[in-house]
């Protein structure tokens, strides 16, 4: 049913109110419609005795049932396919022209969507063999073990990032009109790079990481030395590291003195940001730094706001992450390896 048709309901209403000798205004009045909609609902029921509209009437249908399931057949094979993409494809097969709009109808009426993708990691053959192995021997942790863990990671945050996931309400047409549209930052106008660790019951300050990149020696002198090991000292025995495999994390700088200090460190599967809870967080973090009144104009505002909102972040958000951590493991092992909705 179309946007402009009206339901049976409203069809038998209207021609009851009729009947009772209310008027085509009234009518249209009660039931939100045009009065002209009102009135060639009645005028057609007197006619043909009919509450729906008759059979034939309208634009004919471009397409015959086969070649609507041949339309979906092409979208579910191929998700990344655009709707000319498959009209160009249509009218080659049949040398019947079909526009992009009436393909995109016929993918809605069966349910299908065009949504942004899932970004995920690449992953190869050894990735999900080794992130399936690290969840197998995981599985049967409990939150008390997890309690265990001190999350850590890198974050990139950009000044003036560009969200792909906003949206703006306009009406048809209404595409290119200046204030449904949003100005682009180039490169975000820069950013900062920061380290961060979370633990059950406890957080570390975000850490600034200065340009130029973070080298094993920067990470031994600037992380490891004066957050890392105190957090270890301070919690041990129920202290284990985690981060990732990035290269100055597994120099050998880094793994001799964590091991001289007597640090556990937490063997990690490669590309696993869904199993790392912190990425959460930074998400989380992400979005309220965007959300902040004022916004930050330069850099070191960045960092201070940035400062300002983690320390913010209650306890219990970071709890609640942890708490996932089983959920995470076994959505690893279903997916075989592949990655998560994490």
């Amino acid at each position: 049913m179309g946007p402009r048709a009206v339901s049976e309901q409203d069809a038998v209403r209207a021609i009851t109110l009729r009947n009772e000798g209310r008027s085509y205004g009234y009518i249209a009045g009660i039931l939100g419609r045009s009065k002209s909609v009102v009135e060639r609902v009645i005028k057609r029921n007197e006619n043909y005795g009919l509450t729906t509209r008759r059979p034939g009437q309208g634009r004919k249908r471009m397409t015959t049932a086969r070649e609507d399931r041949r339309i979906r057949l092409a979208a579910l094979k191929d998700p990344f396919i655009t709707s000319q993409a498959v009209a160009d494809e249509h009218t080659r097969a049949t040398h019947q022209p079909i526009s992009a709009r009436t393909i995109r109808n016929r993918l809605k009426e069966a349910g299908i969507k065009a949504y942004r993708p899932w970004k995920v990691m690449p992953l190869t053959a050894a990735h999900r063999v080794s992130r399936r192995q690290f969840a197998l021997r995981h599985r049967r942790w409990t939150l008390r073990d997890w309690r265990k863990v001190c999350f850590s990671d890198e974050t990139r945050i950009s000044l003036r990032g560009n969200d792909d996931r906003q949206r703006v309400y306009r009406r048809r047409g209404e595409r290119y009109v200046n204030k449904n549209s949003k100005t682009k930052t180039p490169y975000g106008s820069g950013s900062i790079m920061c380290w961060a660790a979370i633990g059950y019951n406890y957080r570390s300050p975000l850490v600034l990481l200065p340009p130029p990149g973070v080298t094993a020696l920067r990470y031994k002198n600037e992380i490891l030395q004066p957050y890392v090991v105190p957090l270890a000292n301070r919690y041990r025995p129920n202290f284990c590291f985690q981060h990732d495999n990035a290269r100055p994390h597994t120099a050998r700088l880094c793994t001799d003195y964590l091991q001289q200090n007597d640090v556990l460190i937490m063997a990690w599967p490669p590309n696993s940001p869904d199993v790392n809870i912190i990425e959460n967080l930074f998400d989380v973090l992400k979005r309220r730094i965007r959300n902040h009144q004022p916004a930050p104009r330069n850099l070191e505002e960045l960092y201070q706001v940035a400062c300002q909102v983690w320390d913010n972040i209650d306890q219990n958000e970071i709890r609640q992450l942890f708490k996932s951590c089983p959920a995470r493991c076994q959505a690893v092992i279903s997916q075989r390896g592949h990655s998560t909705r994490y």
